[in-house]
Parts: structure tokens; C-alpha cells; sequence
């Protein structure tokens, strides 16, 4: 193998394993099916939009699969806060 291949290989192993993501888009709809009544519910929109500025990336996926408990937890964090009636505080995107 080449150092190329290798670069090409070790940049797609970066990403979340299929499995993970799957894991998470499940998370994901148990987040927005349990908050959909409440005042403020967590849309995909809301969920995946905090996914994606927690982690600095383009898209879930691109999430660094070393780091899938964190993005596991970070979901289920912000689930107990939105069943507690805590909003998320307005922080500074800069």
C-alpha cells in the first residue's frame, strides 16, 4: 500500500462507523418524539444543528468516530434538560 491509500484509508475511519450514526439518528428521534409537546421542543433541525456546532463539523457524520461517546452523551444531556424544563441558554456563536 501506498501513503496515499493510506491517507485516503485513514481519513474515511475518521468519520462515525455506520453503526455509531445509526446509533445516534436513533437517538436523534427519541429526542424529538419525547419533546414534541412541550413549549420549546427539540426539532431535528434544533438537535442536529447542536450536533454538528458541538463537534465543529459539516454534518453528524463527520464526527471523529473516537468521540462517539461524547456525541452520545451530549444528545441525552440535552434530552434531560429539555424533560426538566430547562432552556438551553442563548450562547455567543463567536
Amino acid at each position: 500500500m501506498t501513503d496515499s491509500q493510506i491517507a485516503r484509508i485513514d481519513e474515511r475511519t475518521q468519520w462515525l462507523a455506520p453503526a455509531h450514526a445509526r446509533a445516534i439518528q436513533e437517538q436523534v428521534d427519541r429526542m424529538a418524539h419525547e419533546t414534541k409537546r412541550l413549549a420549546q421542543p427539540l426539532t431535528y433541525a434544533i438537535i442536529y444543528g447542536r450536533l454538528k456546532h458541538r463537534f465543529r463539523a459539516g454534518s453528524y457524520r463527520e464526527i471523529a468516530d473516537e468521540q462517539y461517546s461524547a456525541v452520545m452523551s451530549y444528545p441525552q444531556d440535552e434530552l434531560r434538560r429539555a424533560l426538566a424544563g430547562e432552556a438551553p441558554g442563548q450562547g455567543s456563536l463567536f
